[in-house]
């Protein structure tokens, strides 16, 4: 890409204990002057690991931190971690099928958050639609800044919808979200 950003994430000060009003703060003395154009929030906005469209409690609708950020003259950037899902997530509640599974269960990915991360079956067509949705959603929002983060996930070996290798699956998944961001 011919943009290469300067921006600020809230992930190099807050880590995951991101509250709304380190947001709202930050925003506030970027405009002063500080010399980015992408203002990104980072871990530490999301209800669980895997539930990307809903914030947790204390933080607006992610409609709304777009619009802010937006409002303050910066690119609005989001992290997510696409292929992953806790074990306690809405998301591995509601579909299980939909994580790369051993034996018929969901397999455990990696450790992390103190949770179990299962990882997201790249080939399931259900969880394919959800992938497009999520980032398509997300950039209907004004985020025009995707930070994707621990990738390997979709390339964990395992049970899939569809017998392709593992990195085939990962490939398929980031085809996904290219696809819902565009350009």
């Amino acid at each position: 890409s011919e943009w290469n950003p300067v921006g600020w994430s809230s992930w190099y000060h807050y880590f995951s204990d991101l509250a709304y009003a380190d947001v709202e703060k930050n925003l506030r003395l970027a405009q002063k002057g500080f010399p980015f154009e992408v203002f990104q929030i980072d871990d530490g906005f999301e209800a669980d690991i895997g539930d990307w469209l809903s914030p947790k409690p204390g933080f607006p609708p992610l409609p709304e931190l777009s619009k802010l950020i937006r409002g303050t003259g910066f690119h609005a950037g989001i992290w997510t971690a696409p292929f992953s899902a806790s074990a306690t997530s809405q998301l591995a509640a509601r579909h299980p099928e939909w994580m790369v599974s051993e034996s018929g269960a969901p397999r455990m990915c990696y450790r992390g958050w103190k949770k179990e991360i299962f990882a997201l079956d790249t080939t399931h067509p259900g969880a394919k639609q959800r992938l497009h949705e999520t980032f398509a959603s997300l950039k209907a929002m004004g985020f025009d800044y995707f930070k994707i983060d621990f990738l390997f996930a979709a390339a964990m070996p395992g049970g899939r919808a569809r017998g392709v290798t593992p990195i085939q699956a990962y490939r398929s998944g980031l085809a996904v979200i290219r696809e819902a961001v565009g350009p």
